[in-house]
């Protein structure tokens, strides 16, 4: 697996990305369904003032960007998730 990571500079800040920029960055990433959650989550906290719960959700998903450690550990724990229960591993 090859991959290219853009520059801290190239990154924008969390305050500069809006909802509607988090939900997009979220989809192709976690699926549609979890993009979905997420917007109506934001919506949620933005109905009953949640602030500090909508910066914790906003913070969350946007500290993994252009984390190569981050990207990784989702990875291989997506793959055991998935694949475990039909690998061999040579037990009885």
């Amino acid at each position: 697996m090859l991959l290219e990571l853009p520059a801290k500079r190239e990154i924008p800040s969390e305050e500069s990305v809006s909802d509607e920029e988090l939900v997009d960055l979220v989809s192709p990433l976690y699926g549609r369904k979890t993009a979905d959650q997420l917007k109506a989550k934001l919506a949620d906290c933005d109905t009953y003032n949640f602030d500090a719960k909508k910066k914790q959700i906003r913070h969350r998903y946007l500290r993994r960007r252009g984390s190569l450690a981050c990207f990784m550990q989702e990875l291989k724990q997506r793959f055991c998730l998935r694949c475990t229960p039909t690998l061999e591993f040579g037990y009885a």
